[in-house]
C-alpha cells in the first residue's frame, strides 16, 4: 500500500517525539515503556547502562534511533511523492542524518546544565586573597598622558620631560 511523503514525515516526527518523551523519564517513571521500546527497536532488552539522571542512557537512545531509521528507510520504498526533490531531501538529509542529529538533540536536552555561579564559587574558594594595592606603577606624561617607555627621561610622543630638573 503506497503512502504519501507528508504522512511518512508526520509519522517519523511523532515516533521520535514519543520516544524522546519516554526516554527522558526512563530511569524513574517510564521504565517499563522504555524497556518495551528498546526491545521492539533493537530486538534485545536494554543493557545495564548508567542512566543520565532521570533519562535513558544516550547509547540506548542511539540504538533505538538506529532501529527507527531502519524502519523508516524500509517504509520509504512504499512512498509515492509528487515531488522527487522532496523525496530525495527526506531520504538523503532527514533519514540519513537522523541518528546523529537526534542523539545530539537528546544529549543537549538531558545533560545537566552547567552553572557559571558554581564555577565562580569554586574559584573563590581555591584562590588566595590578593591585596588591592597595585604592584606595578605606570608613569604617564603630564602633557599627553602617554606611558613612559623604559627609562626614557622625556616623553616619546610629545617630548615633555617626565621629571623636573633639579638645579
Amino acid at each position: 500500500m503506497p503512502h504519501d511523503l507528508a504522512t511518512l514525515e508526520r509519522d517519523l516526527e511523532r515516533c521520535i517525539s514519543e520516544m524522546r518523551e519516554v526516554a527522558q523519564w526512563a530511569a524513574t517513571e517510564t521504565t517499563d515503556e522504555w524497556r518495551a521500546i528498546v526491545e521492539a527497536m533493537t530486538g534485545a532488552p536494554p543493557a545495564n547502562l548508567k542512566s543520565a539522571g532521570t533519562a535513558a542512557n544516550p547509547a540506548e537512545v542511539r540504538a533505538v534511533l538506529i532501529g527507527i531509521q531502519r524502519m523508516f528507510t524500509h517504509r520509504l520504498a512504499d512512498v509515492t511523492a509528487l515531488d522527487d526533490d522532496a523525496l530525495w531531501e527526506f531520504r538523503h538529509r532527514r533519514i540519513a542524518q537522523l541518528v546523529e542529529t537526534e542523539v545530539a538533540a537528546y544529549i543537549a536536552a538531558v545533560a545537566p546544565r552547567s552553572s557559571v555561579a558554581s564555577a565562580f564559587a569554586r574559584a573563590a574558594v581555591r584562590s588566595p586573597v590578593l591585596s588591592a594595592a597595585p604592584r606595578v606603577q605606570l608613569l604617564r606624561c603630564r602633557t599627553c598622558a602617554a606611558p613612559r617607555h623604559r627609562e626614557a627621561p622625556t616623553c616619546a610622543y610629545c617630548g615633555h620631560p617626565f621629571f623636573k630638573e633639579h638645579a
